[in-house]
C-alpha cells in the first residue's frame, strides 16, 4: 500500500462507480499496486511481513495460510502499516510491529472468543428406556473460547483515536438437562380371553352335567379348593363344588406386584464457564500508551445450568380378575372391562352373588361355605419419593474439564519487543544509507555542472590580484 494520502485517492477510486470508467479505474489503481506481502507458519504463528502492510493484504494472507493450529498472528512491516480493513481474528493473539502506523477511517481490531452454540447439542440426555432405568446424566456445556491478546509496537502512529479494540471471552454452552427415569415395571395381569375361553366354559358345562347325573359324585371326589402363584407372580384361587343339584364354580386371578426399582433421573448438566478477556499491550517510541484507544475487555459469560432429570414413577400392581357361577345360565366376572381390585369374603349365608365351597362347610370354617367376589378401590404403590433435587444436583467438583476455561497463551512482549529494536535499528541503518545516497547524488550533480562549463578538476584555483585602490586627487591630476 502507498503513503496514507494514496489511502484516500484508492478510497475515491472504489466510490468511482457512477460512471463505467472501468479502464481508467483500474489504471489509477494499478499505479498504487501494493509493496509484496510474506506470510509463512512458524510453529503456531502465522507471520507476515513486508516493507509496508495493508490490512486487507494481512487478512488475505491469513485465509490462505491459517490452519487449526495457528493461535496468533504477527503483522511486522518494516515501514508501515495501514488499516483500509478491519481485523477480525476471533481467539487469536495478535503483534502489530512496525515503524508507522496509520489508521486514516475508523476501524477496529476484535480477537473475541467464539461463543458456544448450543444448537449443537442436544438439551437433553437419553431418558431411561427399559422399567426401572435410570436417566443419562446431562453433560456439562463447553466453556467459551478465550479472547485472544493484543500487542502493538510502534514508533510513530497517525490517527490512533480512530482505533477501537475489543477483548471479550467467548460465552460458556448451557448444561444438559438429565433424562428422566422410566417407571417401575407394572405387575402382570391375568389375560381374560385366556383364562376364561372357551375351553373353559365347555369343562364348566361338562362338570355340571356330571354331577347332574351323579348327584355331585363327581365333584366331590374331584374338586377340591386349589391355590398357588405362577411364573408371573399372578396368585389364583380356583374352586368346583355341588350344591342341590347344581355346580358351583369360582376363577380369581390376583394380579402380580409391581416392582419396587424406579429409574433415577440423570443429573443436570453444569453450564460451561465464559471465556477469559484478553490482555493488551500498546507502545508508541518505547512509551506505554494503554488507554489511547476504546478497549472493550469483559470475561465471557457462563452458561445456564441445565435441569435434573425427573425420577420414574412407581409401577402398578397388576389389576385382578375373577368369575363366578352358581348355575350353568348364572355367570358373572369382575375386572375384565374395567380395572379392579378384589378380594374374597367367606360367610355362612348364601346369595345371588356367592357360589358354594363344599369343604368348607365344616365346623373347623364355622361352616362359613359361601364366599363373595369383592371390589375395591385401586391403589398405586406408593414407594419412597426419590427425586430429590439436592440430591441429583451436580456439584463443582464433578464438573468436567471441556466445561473450564483457559485462558490465551501470553504474547511474549520482551521478544517483541526484541523484533522492534531490530526493526527500528534496520530503519536507522536505511535512513543513514539514504542520506548518504543524497549526499552522493549532490557530488555528481556538481560534477556535471562543471562538465558543462568547460571547468575541470585539475584546474587550480588562482586567486585575482587585488585592485589598487589608490583615489585620485586634483594635485596628482595637475602634475602637482
Amino acid at each position: 500500500m502507498a503513503d496514507s494520502e494514496h489511502f484516500y485517492l484508492e478510497e475515491l477510486v472504489e466510490n468511482f462507480t457512477k460512471s463505467n470508467n472501468d479502464v481508467v479505474k483500474e489504471l489509477i489503481k494499478k499505479m498504487f499496486i501494493h509493496d509484496g506481502v510474506e506470510a509463512f507458519m512458524e510453529d503456531k504463528k502465522l507471520k507476515i511481513t513486508g516493507y509496508k502492510i495493508a490490512t486487507s493484504d494481512a487478512i488475505k494472507a491469513v485465509e490462505v495460510h491459517k490452519s487449526p493450529t495457528c493461535a496468533e498472528v504477527e503483522i511486522c512491516a518494516k515501514h508501515e502499516i495501514i488499516f483500509d480493513k478491519d481485523l477480525l481474528l476471533l481467539g487469536m493473539n495478535l503483534s502489530l510491529i512496525t515503524i508507522n502506523l496509520s489508521i486514516p477511517k475508523k476501524a477496529f481490531i476484535d480477537l473475541s472468543g467464539v461463543n458456544v452454540n448450543n444448537e449443537c447439542h442436544p438439551k437433553k440426555a437419553k431418558d431411561g428406556e427399559n422399567p426401572g432405568e435410570n436417566g443419562d446424566d446431562g453433560n456439562d456445556g463447553n466453556a467459551g473460547q478465550s479472547s485472544g491478546n493484543l500487542c502493538i509496537l510502534v514508533q510513530n502512529v497517525d490517527n490512533i483515536n480512530n482505533l477501537e479494540v475489543i477483548l471479550n471471552g467467548g460465552k460458556g454452552g448451557d448444561g444438559q438437562d438429565g433424562g428422566n427415569g422410566a417407571d417401575g415395571e407394572d405387575g402382570k395381569t391375568a389375560d381374560p380371553e385366556k383364562v376364561f375361553n372357551t375351553a373353559h366354559k365347555v369343562n364348566f358345562v361338562v362338570k355340571s352335567f356330571a354331577n347332574f347325573t351323579t348327584r355331585g359324585t363327581y365333584s366331590n371326589i374331584g374338586e377340591k379348593e386349589e391355590e398357588g402363584e405362577n411364573e408371573d407372580g399372578i396368585k389364583f384361587y380356583k374352586n368346583t363344588s355341588y350344591l342341590n343339584g347344581t355346580t358351583h364354580c369360582i376363577r380369581l386371578y390376583k394380579g402380580g406386584k409391581a416392582k419396587s426399582e424406579v429409574g433415577k433421573g440423570g443429573k443436570n448438566g453444569l453450564g460451561g464457564k465464559g471465556g477469559f478477556k484478553g490482555d493488551y499491550f500498546v507502545s508508541i517510541n518505547g512509551t506505554v500508551f494503554n488507554d489511547t484507544f476504546e478497549v472493550e475487555a469483559q470475561d465471557g459469560e457462563n452458561g445456564k445450568k441445565g435441569s435434573v432429570g425427573k425420577n420414574g414413577k412407581p409401577g402398578t400392581d397388576g389389576w385382578d380378575i375373577a368369575e363366578i357361577k352358581n348355575n350353568i345360565l348364572h355367570e358373572k366376572q369382575y375386572g375384565v372391562k374395567q380395572k379392579e381390585k378384589l378380594y374374597l369374603e367367606f360367610s355362612d349365608e348364601f346369595s345371588d352373588e356367592s357360589v358354594y365351597i363344599r369343604n368348607r362347610d365344616t365346623d373347623e370354617y364355622e361352616h362359613k361355605c359361601y364366599v363373595r367376589v369383592i371390589p375395591e378401590e385401586p391403589k398405586q404403590v406408593i414407594l419412597s419419593d426419590r427425586n430429590c433435587e439436592e440430591e441429583l444436583a451436580k456439584n463443582e467438583e464433578e464438573r468436567s474439564n471441556e466445561s473450564l476455561a483457559r485462558k490465551s497463551n501470553p504474547i511474549d512482549i520482551e521478544v517483541a519487543k526484541e523484533q522492534f529494536q531490530m526493526l527500528t535499528q534496520t530503519g536507522f541503518n536505511v535512513s543513514t544509507d539514504v542520506e548518504s545516497e543524497v549526499e552522493q547524488e549532490e557530488i555528481v550533480e556538481i560534477h556535471r555542472l562543471y562538465e558543462a562549463y568547460g571547468i575541470t578538476l585539475n584546474d587550480h584555483y588562482k586567486p585575482l590580484l587585488k585592485a589598487n585602490d589608490d583615489f585620485l586627487t586634483p594635485e596628482s591630476v595637475l602634475g602637482k
